[in-house]
């Protein structure tokens, strides 16, 4: 299978998608966390924060 479109030469270094991945999980973390701290509290009842999916 043939890729459709050919990455950068900035994209096939790796190392800074590594850390632009980094990046976003980081992100995700700190801004889940504070939600879930306030909800904790009492505030931000109209954001949503991230939910966790149990399986049988």
């Amino acid at each position: 299978m043939k890729r459709k479109e050919e990455m950068t030469w900035w994209e096939r270094l790796y190392v800074p998608e590594i850390i632009r991945g980094l990046m976003v999980t980081t992100y995700h973390f700190w801004r889940n966390l504070g939600l879930h701290v306030l909800h904790a509290f009492g505030y931000a009842k109209d954001t949503r924060a991230a939910f966790t999916t149990q399986y049988p």
